[in-house]
C-alpha cells in the first residue's frame, strides 16, 4: 500500500515538475533555433 502511495506521490511531484519546466524547454527550444 505504501509502495502505491509512494509511486502516485513520484507521479505527481514528477508532474509538477514537468509543469514548471515546460517554460524551461519552451525557451532551450527557442534558443536552439534562434
Amino acid at each position: 500500500m505504501t509502495t502505491l502511495h509512494n509511486k502516485e506521490k513520484a507521479n505527481s511531484e514528477k508532474a509538477m515538475a514537468f509543469k514548471s519546466s515546460t517554460d524551461y524547454f519552451k525557451y532551450l527550444f527557442h534558443e536552439h533555433f534562434r
